[in-house]
């Protein structure tokens, strides 16, 4: 049992559907993008971990994602800004390191410059940096290269070898979800899905064979898609980043993926060319 200065208990508990949205409210108070789709997602396909005070109001969160066989996702470490500076953040990611590895799980994140201080002081190992783009799409060029089920059955398993994990519940989430948009180049080479944000449309995963294929489809994406954008791109990728400069998108923040323990997946193999965003990796 953990008791605050002001005498409140916060220990640790299970958040569940009920918690969605309190949930959302600690998504606003940081400014983050996502929907109240994502955290159902989130708690049915993985393990949410909440931290309540004594009148029952959601104060801290944490979800941990488990991707066979290897990957233990961890994300959504938010806590209230009256509830800051109380150590919560810091327990539940042991919470969450302590899952992950009892599931045998290697745990990775994707850290804020910040966040890469306090996770590297846990142990944490820096992978790869990545940075995020905010733009806005023209919703204006008619349907093209979209998604058939043979396509998203093969793109189910690149993702797969480009993330180093399964991720087709996510990816099959994606492409059923209103509000996003999901395409395929015709000869196999290459796919995107996308999702409709709280304050933005989230493009990605982005997966292709060639620079070249990744930037057909952005091009297609950000064609046919309305309002703002956020794409986050793993810094190698130069070609796409100079890219989507050319479409008026600036670089927003960077983030550092890393992993705990032994050797991690290739969650950024070569054919990955933008994540699914932090929060889904």
């Amino acid at each position: 049992m953990h008791t605050s200065p002001a005498g409140t208990t916060l220990d640790i508990r299970p958040m569940l559907p009920g918690d969605v949205p309190a949930a959302m409210g600690l998504v606003r108070a940081a400014g983050w993008n996502q929907t109240e789709a994502d955290w159902r997602f989130m708690l049915a396909a993985g393990q949410g971990f909440g931290i309540a005070g004594d009148s029952g109001r959601l104060l801290a969160s944490s979800v941990v994602l488990s991707y066979p066989p290897d990957v233990g996702w961890i994300g959504m470490v938010l806590v209230a800004p009256e509830a800051r500076r109380q150590g919560l953040a810091t327990r539940l990611m042991h919470n969450a390191v302590a899952a992950t590895q009892g599931a045998g799980l290697v745990p990775m994140l994707d850290a804020t410059p910040a966040g890469r201080e306090v996770y590297g002081a846990l142990g944490f190992r820096d992978l790869e940096g990545i940075g995020r783009w905010r733009g806005a799409g023209q919703g204006q060029a008619a349907a093209a290269l979209r998604m058939s089920p043979a396509l998203a059955r093969a793109g189910i398993t690149a993702d797969a070898v480009a993330f180093g994990a399964d991720r087709r519940r996510l990816l099959s989430e994606l492409r059923g979800r209103a509000g996003g948009l999901t395409l395929a180049l015709p000869d196999g080479g290459g796919w995107l899905w996308s999702r409709a944000g709280r304050t933005a449309t989230q493009v990605g995963p982005v997966l292709a064979t060639s620079a070249a294929g990744a930037i057909t489809l952005c091009a297609a994406a950000l064609d046919q898609l309305a309002g703002p954008i956020l794409i986050d791109v793993p810094e190698r990728e130069a070609e796409l980043t100079a890219f989507l400069r050319g479409r008026g998108f600036s670089l927003e923040r960077q983030l550092t993926r890393m992993a705990l323990g032994g050797a991690a997946p290739a969650t950024l193999g070569s054919a990955m060319r933008a994540i699914a965003g932090p929060e889904l990796g």
